[in-house]
Parts: C-alpha cells; sequence; structure tokens
C-alpha cells in the first residue's frame, strides 16, 4: 500500500469482507448491514466507528512517500525519478510524462493529497503578516466590545485555554469546538500534573486538542488562542534547546496534518469558553469530553 495505488475494485472487496464480518460471523448465512461502509468510516462524534477506508489510506502511504521525494533531493530513487521525469521542474510541479510507469504514477496520486496538506503553511504565512496589524487593531477596541466570531460557512473552530494551579501542581485543559452557528459539536477538560510557565501549558494544551481532533477525524479549519507568545513562535521562530521548541515543532507537525487550518491570536474576551472549560477541570480527576454540549456547572451560568 506504500509503493503502488490499490486498484478501487480490490479495496472494496477487502472493505466489503471487513463489513461481512463486523456485522455477523456466519459463514454461508446473509448479514444485514445495518449501516453503509462509509458512514463506519465517520468519526465517531458524527456517528460512524472511526473506521479506516482502505482507498484513503492508500494514498496517505503514497503521499508519505512523495514527502520523502520531496525532502530527500540526493537520495537515489528521487534521483532517478528526476532524471525521467522532473529533469526540468520541481517534484511538486512534474507531469504524468509520457509512457510513466504505475509506481511513478501512484506516486502523483498521493503528491495529489501532499499538494492539499501543504496550503496550510501559505495560509499560515498570509496569517502571520496581517498578525500585527490584527493586534493593534484590537488594543483600539473597546475590551467590552469584543466576542467570539464564527467561522466561515461549513467551517469548524477550535478555541483552546490553560489553567494553571501551582499549589496541587496542575494544570488544566479546556477544549471546545464549534460550527458556523456557534453550535458546540464538543467540548473536552483535561487535568494533567506538572507546574508549567504559562507559555508551556498553552502550548502543550494546543497539542493535546490538535492530535485529539486528529484522532477522532474532526476537520477544523480555525484555531484560536490567547496567548500571543504561543503564536509567535509557530509562526516566527526557529528551532533552538528550549523545552517551548519541542513544543512548536510538535505542534506544526500536527497542523500540517489538516487539510486548510488557519492558527489566529484573540484576546480572553473572545475566548471566555475555553478559559471556563479550563477552570472546569479543576474539578475533576480524569479526562471528560462532552458532545454536543458544555458541562452544566456554576462557571458557565
Amino acid at each position: 500500500m506504500s509503493c503502488f495505488k490499490l486498484p478501487v475494485k480490490l479495496c472494496q472487496q477487502i472493505e466489503s469482507l471487513m463489513a461481512k464480518f463486523w456485522w455477523g460471523s456466519l459463514d454461508k448465512e446473509s448479514k444485514i448491514h445495518w449501516k453503509k461502509w462509509s458512514t463506519l468510516c465517520s468519526s465517531k462524534l458524527f456517528g460512524g466507528l472511526g473506521v479506516q477506508s482502505l482507498i484513503h489510506f492508500n494514498q496517505a502511504m503514497l503521499a508519505k512517500q512523495a514527502w520523502r521525494i520531496l525532502q530527500c533531493q540526493n537520495s537515489l530513487l528521487t534521483r532517478l525519478l528526476r532524471a525521467k521525469y522532473f529533469a526540468n521542474s520541481g517534484f511538486l510541479e512534474a507531469k504524468k510524462g509520457h509512457a510513466p510507469s504505475y509506481t511513478w504514477k501512484s506516486l502523483l496520486w498521493g503528491r495529489d493529497l501532499l499538494k492539499m496538506r501543504l496550503i496550510w503553511k501559505i495560509e499560515m504565512q498570509v496569517c502571520s503578516k496581517g498578525l500585527s496589524m490584527a493586534t493593534n487593531s484590537i488594543s483600539k477596541t473597546s475590551i467590552s466590545n469584543i466576542s467570539w466570531n464564527p467561522p466561515p460557512a461549513g467551517c469548524l473552530k477550535l478555541n483552546i485555554d490553560a489553567t494553571i494551579d501551582s499549589k496541587r501542581n496542575k494544570i488544566e485543559f479546556g477544549v471546545v469546538v464549534r460550527n458556523d452557528k456557534g453550535k458546540v459539536l464538543v467540548s473536552l477538560t483535561v487535568p494533567s500534573p506538572g507546574n508549567f510557565t504559562s507559555s508551556i501549558a498553552e502550548g502543550q494544551t494546543l497539542l493535546h486538542a490538535l492530535k485529539w481532533c486528529l484522532i477522532v477525524s474532526l476537520p477544523i479549519s480555525c484555531v484560536e488562542v490567547d496567548s500571543k507568545v504561543i503564536v509567535d513562535n509557530i509562526m516566527f521562530s526557529d528551532e533552538d534547546l528550549s523545552p517551548l521548541s519541542d513544543i512548536v515543532r510538535e505542534i506544526r507537525n500536527s497542523l500540517s496534518s489538516f487539510l486548510r487550518i488557519t492558527l489566529s491570536y484573540v484576546p480572553r474576551q473572545a475566548n471566555t469558553l475555553a478559559h471556563k472549560l479550563a477552570r472546569k477541570a479543576l474539578e475533576l480527576d480524569d479526562e471528560l469530553v462532552w458532545n454536543g454540549f458544555i458541562p452544566t456547572s456554576p462557571h458557565f451560568m
């Protein structure tokens, strides 16, 4: 699967066997499939089981190979493919060419997915150029008029915040995902041991939230953080030996796993729900997820 594009019919036949196994274990009796396979492959938050689609998984594996070709310019495989298929252009601009091998056609299919995943870097750069302007405009605006703004139509927005309880050596994560109507799709509170600086706590919260969204297949498009230090480090800083740099590197890797995503700084007044969720975690000992609502508490009244 990591070297060649499998025929769609073959993937469908394998998925059919998987579905038959899922809905019953009797060999010679027909089974009722109560849900179609595409539903089972969707996220649990949307009524599915999070089962991997073989077609999508196959393309993701080939995209990983395409990334290696893009990164390892001096490898034997890259030099061989460059000499035959893209001697006068870059790998991302290479064409299929005349009489291409099946290996090359498979890599191009994986490259299509890779190119979509690279869009976030362009959006991050555009966002970073406007960050200082946005900060200046916020300082001139009445704080009382600042509130949460919904994402574009059809998109999901992630807000996160962290609270530090130095007396009990705990940090608390608050995560909330809302749609363009402002409806809460899912909220998350995570208590965690530790006593770190606010920047590291915010970075750990963002990293945990992004990884969690990837696990449950939440296609978020916008991320808002009320820590300007974290946003500046993700967008502008170079890697060093500090603990925060390690977290920033992992955050960048996680961001690159989303199709299209923007990161922006907002003041606390536009991030109140995530902040209250983080405060809610002070009362908890375990990670909790609320699907479609936020927990009932005096903090949220």
